[in-house]
Order: structure tokens, then C-alpha cells, then sequence
């Protein structure tokens, strides 16, 4: 962090086990002691909704956010 030979390099932490957006959210649950709501969905049927709330002028979840949740972090072989 404070190296001035790593400018503009890229690192990635990640561990051995692959984790789902279910998993994820049920580890934040767990930790903050609270139990939310968690619908799977697909995608077309997530974006659908995304744009119909996307209309309604209190923050929901927009488009993207549902693209964003449906990308897969590769690790970089390098």
C-alpha cells in the first residue's frame, strides 16, 4: 500500500472456497443479526423488476446493480 514500485498494479485476495450471492448474504446475515429476505431469481426476471422499480422515487435496486450480481469473479491466473 504504501510501495511506490506497486503503482498501478493490480492484487486480488481471495481464498479457497468459492462463495454464491446466497452465501455471501447469509454470512453478512448471520454477522449482523439479522434476518432479511432472499429471493433467487433469474436474471430476465430480476432485470424486469429492477426497471419497474427504477420508476419509484425511494432507492430499491436498479438494472445494474442486478448485472453487477450476476458477475463471476475469475481470479487472474497471473
Amino acid at each position: 500500500m504504501y510501495d511506490d514500485s506497486t503503482a498501478g498494479q493490480t492484487f486480488e485476495f481471495y481464498g479457497p472456497k468459492e462463495y454464491s450471492m446466497k452465501e455471501i448474504a447469509d454470512l453478512v446475515d448471520k454477522e449482523i443479526v439479522k434476518k432479511r429476505r432472499h429471493i433467487n431469481l433469474p436474471r430476465p426476471v430480476f432485470r424486469a423488476l429492477a426497471r419497474a422499480f427504477d420508476f419509484i422515487w425511494w432507492p430499491m435496486i436498479s438494472p445494474d446493480e442486478v448485472e453487477r450480481q450476476f458477475i463471476d469473479q475469475v481470479v487472474d491466473p497471473k
